[in-house]
């Protein structure tokens, strides 16, 4: 629309900013979560994981285990992040792990990040975003240092003392159980209404830290490092000015990122040897005068779904509240993610790099302030955007010159009581791929057809409520019953710019939730389709999912203070993916998978000692396999029926107010039914934290896998431990200004051993490392 690219070029007229940035990405990695092992969340917590990217179609699908229990579905992609939603499947009661997967077309499941949870009975406080902390691979300096980009290094708080968190270092080397196991990835994805379109005040400032990070010893058998031993500085930090004049308040973010080492800097996957060593990451401004906020730098605007969901780059936004009822926002950014000086605004390619959108919203209702509810709220979206074939800065992967154009409303009810609430939505885009006119490189000169525009629909239904709301059973045991349906569909061909969607899907999910006395219970049934169009020729493929999932911590239940007893938990999940067509070829194109699951948890906390065990079994059943006459090569493809065993024991002893200890041993079995073969695995771990004094703390983790099977054909073993010493200081300043300081040794092992006892070969190798780290905050 020429409307928003004239607006766009008349603001930024006399402006004029300074910035700099950090971020790389060669694999996915977890850059922020809204919880640590530092703080406990509640069961109906929203719990919130922040990627540096999303994995493309090509490299696979993300996989999220809390525990055992895989809760791929329950969550919702908003841009890069990943979001639980308190209504879904409350959070297991205790100290677990959210594990997130890579899984890859060939079955072969990476663990990308291991993230201690820990879940408290009692009221706690609510992580939100202005709590959001870097994961445990960024804060703690437990992870050995390994070839990285800048959103990887491994950093100290030097801003805080040590305290007695009752850490439990993480084990990286816990593998999936089950690798034949396919969970289903339901995209649900609920939308996050009213959100603001800036959200500078909801992030964590980082004070500027120079890091002075040496790796001083290597050593290693088998081959040797290309860089065995290294010194990097780094420089991170955000400034944050501010300033009032008169009625307008201007306020601002700059994040910085600089490194001596140019493989490390932000942009070298772009620019390569011409990427600067001090860049800049991201940057915000907002100059705010009374109801109206027009924002520079990255903006995050967008509510639907579908349409323009919760964008988050470089341009320009302007929103204002017109009255109590009526507001509107206008922004145009770029379609991609960018960093560094150059196009500062974001605006140096309004034709093929940008997006341009407004957004009107209306409070049909106003709310009840006495409860928090939203009353009716109606948003309508318009937007036109340009990608051209480039990918973000930050990734590795083709894409194709994009455009798209559409126009979308939600409406948001609840009622006054807030016991019903609904949220809806439709989205009319037209998207096409102008490859003949823009990407040179993939026409190659060719006069090839070109795509013709599709304009398809989406449409989402949510409802939910509140059967019983708060009843009381007694002293302080309540009783909550709430039942929610979500309906959506997207066609064949629907696509736009502004929202990672997966169109060609049907899926329908009802779920029913209940807090009774403590005791969490949820039951979900989901029906999934794709191919709706019905082409013969592609696979239709459906998937029917049963959840149900109990949590009974039996104190509460009985309102008892007997450490004997314990928090029992139960899981039961039943997934069906099978093909209702019948595709040619059909041996190659046609599944039908089911797979159940049981999980069973026990946990006592008896004064200073931890005990928890869990039992999960698991059985795949190939339904193609066992009634197909004869088993051809094309079938074997095909996964085989297994049956999974996974039993996990955990004791942790807090044996003084600043020493912890704990253990853990997990061994898994995986039968195949076809070939009556069984893989072993067995994973034993050790944690201790020990505060020695206020200012100084001792850490050691350690961990070993072994893999090997019943017919001891191979057997593979991989060990790592990490033994770190800590210490906190003030350095003085001018003007009695105290800088906090961090100073670390850290010493890593890693050693693996691989047998093939058919072929009579093996590979063994150890690496030694020692690391000093050594950084001050201004």
């Amino acid at each position: 629309m020429d409307f928003f690219k004239t607006i766009s070029k008349s603001l930024i007229l006399g402006i004029t900013i300074i910035v700099y940035t950090h971020t790389s990405a060669a694999a996915v990695t977890i850059e922020q979560t809204n919880f640590s092992d530092k703080q406990t969340v509640q069961p109906t917590s929203e719990i919130k994981l922040k990627l540096d990217r999303l994995p493309s179609p090509n490299e696979g699908r993300l996989s999220i285990f809390i525990g055992q229990t895989d809760v791929t579905s329950m969550f919702r992609t908003v841009g890069n992040e990943l979001i639980y939603q308190p209504k879904n499947i409350p959070l297991p009661v205790g100290e677990t792990k959210v594990i997130i997967y890579l899984v890859k077309e060939n079955n072969q499941w990476q663990e990308i990040a291991q993230l201690p949870l820990k879940v408290s009975e009692e009221t706690a406080v609510k992580p939100t975003d202005s709590q959001v902390t870097q994961t445990p691979t960024q804060q703690q300096p437990t992870q050995q240092r390994s070839q990285r980009g800048p959103s990887q290094s491994t950093e100290s708080t030097p801003s805080e003392e040590p305290t007695n968190n009752n850490q439990q270092p993480t084990n990286n080397n816990q593998q999936p159980t089950n690798n034949n196991q396919q969970p289903t990835n339901n995209n649900q994805q609920p939308t996050n209404n009213n959100q603001q379109p800036n959200s500078q005040e909801n992030n964590t400032l980082l004070p500027p830290t120079l890091t002075l990070e040496s790796q001083f010893l290597e050593a290693r058998s088998g081959e040797i490092s290309s860089r065995p031993t290294s010194t990097e500085l780094t420089f991170k930090g955000d400034f944050n000015p501010q300033e009032r004049i008169g009625d307008l308040d201007i306020r601002g973010v700059f994040s910085l990122f600089g490194t001596t080492i140019e493989e490390n800097a932000i942009r070298f996957q772009q620019q390569g040897e011409n990427a600067r060593n001090l860049d800049l990451e991201k940057y915000d401004i907002d100059l705010a005068y009374g109801s109206t906020t027009f924002s520079l730098g990255h903006n995050t605007y967008g509510n639907h779904r579908f349409l323009l969901n919760n964008i988050s780059n470089r341009g320009l936004l302007l929103n204002s509240r017109l009255s109590d009822r009526f507001d509107i926002t206008l922004a145009t950014t770029t379609a991609t993610d960018i960093v560094g000086f150059d196009n500062i605004f974001g605006l140096n390619d309004l034709d093929n790099d940008n997006i341009s959108a407004a957004i009107v919203g209306y409070q049909i209702v106003k709310g009840n302030p006495d409860n928090d509810s939203r009353g009716v709220r109606l948003e309508a979206t318009l937007i036109t955007a340009s990608r051209n074939p480039e990918p973000d800065f930050n990734q590795l992967q083709v894409v194709d010159a994009e455009d798209s154009d559409g126009f979308g409303l939600t409406l948001v009810a609840e009622d006054s009581s807030g016991r019903l609430r609904f949220n809806g939505g439709f989205a009319r885009s037209t998207f096409t791929n102008p490859s003949s006119e823009r990407d040179s490189e993939l026409t190659e000169g060719l006069d090839i057809v070109p795509v013709v525009p599709a304009t398809e629909n989406a449409y989402f239904l949510e409802a939910e409520y509140d059967l019983v709301k708060n009843m009381n059973l007694g002293g302080d045991r309540t009783l909550n019953l709430t039942l929610k349906a979500t309906h959506e569909r997207i066609d064949p061909l629907f696509n736009s710019i502004g929202a990672s969607v997966a169109p060609d899907t049907l899926q329908t999910v009802i779920l029913l939730e209940g807090i009774i006395a403590g005791a969490n219970l949820t039951l979900i049934q989901s029906w999934n389709e794709d191919n709706l169009a019905d082409i013969p020729t592609t696979p239709k493929n459906n998937r029917r999912n049963t959840a149900f999932n109990l949590n009974l911590p039996l104190q509460t239940v009985f309102a008892v203070q007997n450490p004997l007893l314990p928090t029992l938990s139960y899981s039961f999940t039943r997934n069906r993916n099978f093909t209702a067509n019948s595709p040619e070829p059909v041996n190659l194109l046609s599944s039908d998978l089911l797979t159940t699951t049981h999980t069973l948890g026990t946990a006592w906390k008896i004064q200073n000692l931890t005990f928890g065990y869990n039992f999960s079994s698991t059985f795949s059943d190939n339904r193609r396999i066992s009634g197909a006459a004869e088993v051809d090569s094309e079938l074997n493809q095909q996964p085989e029926d297994t049956q999974d065993f996974t039993n996990e024991i955990k004791v942790g002893w807090q044996a003084t107010p600043g020493l912890r200890l704990d253990l853990g041993y997990q061994w898994t079995s995986s039968r195949s039914l076809v070939t009556n073969i069984t893989q072993f695995s067995s994973t034993p771990t050790l944690g201790i934290m020990w505060q020695i004094d206020p200012s100084l703390m001792f850490l050691v983790d350690f961990s070993r896998n072994e893999n090997t099977d019943s017919i001891n054909r191979t057997f593979v073993r991989g060990d790592t431990m990490n033994v770190i010493l800590g210490k906190t200081f003030i350095i003085p300043g001018p003007a009695g200004v105290e800088l906090p300081a961090n100073v670390s040794l850290q010493y890593g092992l890693t050693s693996n051993s691989d047998r093939d006892r058919e072929l009579n070969q093996s590979r063994d190798g150890t690496i030694h490392t020692l690391t000093g780290n050594i950084s001050i905050s201004f």
